[in-house]
């Protein structure tokens, strides 16, 4: 990754600035570890598995174990996806719980993704992602009984608000034409929420209200 630094920008602009760098905040670990959490990590063999969890992962994860609904603030880098990931896990591994993560564009999203798909083949766990443009690629390929087949079986969708806005609109108006099963969801989660405009975020509120009565 290129890192431009704006202060030679400036600097060369003839700018006057005001320069302050904050010490970096590390933050603390726990004495449990993410093999503790999932043990099937170890099998895919990634350095991931025998680090310490945060303070708020393992806080984030004991609170959803309660049934609470959590919202997390932490800094970048600071496994905020684990947080919730290893609760879904958890779950998934031993049935058929359900769950939906959105996030503001699934090309935002590619790290994370990326991460989630890794974890999950370590348990047999199906992640698929979807958003318009490929719904419209997997339907020429296997048609559209073929599409709900494939997001039936996953554990976890990953998708953007745009496609889900229109899944619910489908839900209330025309309960057939919805390619998502919204009824059986267990789990939904909301990361990069900063990323979102005010009226982003009451579309989005007015989603989970919705979403909270069908399932």
């Amino acid at each position: 990754m290129k890192i431009t630094d704006s202060e030679y920008f400036l600097k060369n602009l003839g700018y006057d600035y005001v320069k302050n760098v904050e010490s970096p905040l590390q933050p603390t670990r726990t004495n449990v570890k993410f093999i503790d959490i999932v043990p099937e990590l170890e099998t895919i063999g990634i350095e991931l598995a025998q680090e310490y969890l945060y303070e708020h992962q393992l806080m984030a994860l004991n609170l959803l174990r309660e049934g609470y609904n959590v919202i997390l603030k932490a800094g970048t880098g600071s496994g905020k996806t684990e947080s919730w990931y290893l609760y879904f896990h958890e779950k998934a591994k031993n049935g058929t719980f359900k769950a939906i993560a959105v996030y503001p564009t699934l090309a935002l999203a590619n790290d994370q993704i990326k991460r989630i798909s890794l974890y999950s083949s370590s348990a047999g766990i199906s992640v698929t992602k979807i958003d318009a443009l490929q719904r419209d690629e997997i339907v020429q390929k296997i048609g559209k009984y073929g599409l709900r087949k494939t997001l039936a079986s996953a554990n976890l969708v990953i998708t953007n608000p745009a496609f889900l806005f229109h899944e619910i609109k489908k839900l209330l108006i025309t309960p057939t034409e919805c390619v998502l099963d919204l009824r059986k969801l267990n789990l939904f989660v909301i990361d990069e929420f900063d990323f979102y405009s005010p009226r982003s975020i009451a579309l989005i509120l007015a989603m989970i209200k919705i979403l909270t009565k069908y399932s």
